[in-house]
């Protein structure tokens, strides 16, 4: 009957399915890469491209800020001194870790500490 047509036409606004809020917002998530990620697309660049260092790493933090690709925590300057501070890190925390475990004697630890601590001080 009719009465039962209306019934549909009249339901309030609110009860009538809709899109999700977020329908038209970009992921949440972000995507992620390490270090030697980022220094691979580099040496490729180079290599296989013929760019020179400045143009390679420009051209890959480019590429992948284009793929909405996080690059926080990733050295992105190019800096050979920058590579080898940071392999120096490494290896300090390789040594904090042996310390725990006890084998490391107390003055290699402080020293491993002290570099460390210079390194990742403010303004590095």
């Amino acid at each position: 009957f009719t009465v039962k047509a209306n019934i549909a036409a009249c339901r309030p606004a609110r009860l009538q399915p809709r899109a999700p809020a977020f329908s038209n917002m970009t992921t949440f998530a972000t995507r992620r890469i390490s270090q030697e990620t980022f220094d691979a697309v580099v040496r490729e660049n180079v290599e296989d491209f013929d760019m020179d260092a400045a143009e390679a790493v420009r051209e890959a933090r480019e590429q992948f800020e284009h793929q909405g690709v996080d690059l926080t925590g990733v050295d992105v300057s190019g800096s050979e001194e920058r590579k080898a501070e940071r392999a120096a890190l490494v290896a300090d925390v390789a040594l904090v870790k042996k310390a725990a475990a006890g084998g490391v004697a107390r003055p290699d630890l402080l020293e491993a500490l002290a570099r460390a601590a210079t390194l990742c001080s403010a303004g590095r």
